[in-house]
Order: C-alpha cells, then structure tokens, then sequence
C-alpha cells in the first residue's frame, strides 16, 4: 500500500501577502479621485464663473446708467431747457449754439508794439494831445442772451457745457501802433 504524504504546502507569501505601504494606499486613492473629479485630457472648455458673469453684467449696468446720469445733469432746470431745449417757439439751435461758441470764448489783446516815424518838414503850429499808452485788454463775455432769461452767466455757462461747448482762450492778433514825430529842419541847424 502506498504511502500517505500530506499535501505540500504553499509558499509563505501567498498565505499571507504582504500588506501594502502607505504609498501604494494612496497611489490607489488618487487614482480612484483623478478619475472622478477631472473631466477627460481633450475637454478644454472655458466655463465662466457666476462671479465673472455677474462681473460682467455690473460693469455694463454702471456704464449704461452713468450716461444716463450725466444727460440727466444737464436738464432739469429752466435754464438749460431755454438755452438746449427743443420745444417749439425756441431759437433755431444753430443760432443758440452760436451764442454759446460766442460767450464761451474769451479773447485776449495783447500789447501793442509801437513803430516811430521821423519826419522832417517845416514848422507847423499843432496843438499837442495827452496821448494815453495802450495796454493788454482782455474781453470776458458777460451778456447772456435775452431768450434765457433763467440764466445766469454762470447757469447759462453750464448748458453751454451740456452741448459740449467749453469756455476757450482765443488771442487776438498784436495791434500796431505808429507814432509820428516831426523835426523842424530849422533845429538841426
């Protein structure tokens, strides 16, 4: 009869395997993670935030309601509904935009330069004049028009403003001034 020999046993590592590491545990665990929450490598989509669209749409709002804001400033008051307005019975607006051009600009003269003339020539009896010396003028445009009668130069101003007409500088062209001065031929004797 044969002889019973006991079944061989396995090998020591596959009765109990050894246990995983740290990092195996989590090399598997952002394996799992990556797969979940990262959308595929080949969907490169820009999806906007609620935070930037409400950026966005705040940003045109304050836009669009400072223009309103701003054209709101210029009416509203009797003034600039007199110098801007378009009711019937007004000026023609070229007419007004003039006046607003013509008393937005103020014009500045500067000193004249004098030129003096020798003449010799026999004596003749003048009477002198006390000559008064030109100075620098500058003209300041004060006279708002009699259609807005509401204004006052500074209000009136201020619709001028409202049309995009500012105040301006303008110089006006150096005066000459020539003066004329006679010797008798008899003094240079």
């Amino acid at each position: 009869m044969g002889s019973l020999q006991p079944a061989p046993t396995p090998p020591f590592f596959l009765l109990f395997p050894p246990s995983p590491t740290s990092y195996q545990i989590n090399l598997q665990a952002n394996l799992l993670r990556t797969s979940v929450d990262r959308p595929a490598p080949c969907q490169h989509h820009f999806h906007p935030t609620v935070k930037m669209k409400a950026a966005v749409i705040l940003s045109l709002a304050s836009l669009a309601f400072g223009s309103v804001l701003e054209q709101r400033a210029c009416a509203g008051n009797n003034c600039n509904r007199q110098v801007t307005g378009t009711r019937a019975g007004l000026l023609p607006l070229t007419a007004r935009q003039a006046d607003c051009s013509s008393f937005q600009l103020t014009v500045v003269t500067p000193s004249p330069t004098t030129v003096t003339v020798t003449v010799t020539e026999e004596p003749a009896a003048k009477l002198k004049r006390n000559v008064v010396e030109a100075r620098q003028a500058t003209s300041v445009p004060t006279n708002v028009p009699a259609y807005a009668s509401s204004c006052n130069a500074v209000k009136y101003a201020s619709a001028c403003d409202c049309w995009g007409i500012t105040a301006a500088v303008s110089t006006a062209p150096t005066p000459t001034v020539t003066v004329t001065t006679t010797v008798d031929y008899c003094e240079d004797l």
